[in-house]
Formats: C-alpha cells, sequence, structure tokens
C-alpha cells in the first residue's frame, strides 16, 4: 500500500512536482501582473505613459517637430530585398547576348 496504493509514496511525488510547476506558474504571472498593475498605475496618473504609447502606436507626431525614420538592415540585407527597377511584375528578365535592344 504505501509504494503503490491509493495516496502513497508514487501519488505523494507526482503531487510534489504538480505543486512545483504550478508554483512556478504561479510566480510568473504575478510579475506579470505587477508589471501591468504598474503599467495601468502610469497610465492613470501620468501624461508620458499616454504620450510614449500614442507615439508608438499610433504614430504620435507634435507640432514642430521632425519625424526621423531609421532602417535596422545591414547593407547586405537591403541589397537583398531590393528589386531591380524596370520590372512590374517583380521578375528579372535577362538581355540575351547580341540583342538589338537600346
Amino acid at each position: 500500500m504505501y509504494w503503490f496504493g491509493e495516496g502513497g509514496y508514487y501519488d505523494h511525488l507526482r503531487l510534489m512536482q504538480q505543486i512545483q510547476q504550478q508554483s512556478d506558474s504561479n510566480r510568473d504571472l504575478k510579475e506579470r501582473n505587477r508589471i501591468l498593475g504598474a503599467e495601468v498605475y502610469d497610465l492613470k496618473n501620468g501624461a508620458e505613459a499616454v504620450e510614449e504609447h500614442a507615439r508608438l502606436d499610433l504614430g504620435l507626431i507634435k507640432p514642430n517637430e521632425t519625424f526621423i525614420q531609421m532602417s535596422t538592415l545591414t547593407p547586405a540585407q537591403f541589397k537583398e530585398s531590393n528589386i531591380p527597377t524596370g520590372s512590374t511584375d517583380g521578375k528579372y528578365e535577362e538581355e540575351e547576348e547580341g540583342s538589338n535592344l537600346p
């Protein structure tokens, strides 16, 4: 009964593992709730948080401000992403040698 019975050793081990997993999950959720609570407090009590969300999510630009957008692509990534001009369907057309195209 002690090893294999209901409420025995193996049931106890299984329950202890489940308790540990639930404790870990609760700890993560408490941290997430703490962060969300701080964000809610900032949104209710400060104009800076509202302005930050408006800038990031809605693209807010105030009068007399200059908007500068910077690319995070490396030069190699930039070259790979460019499509040569002159092709309207995005496909490459190769010229044959000896053709009389201008």
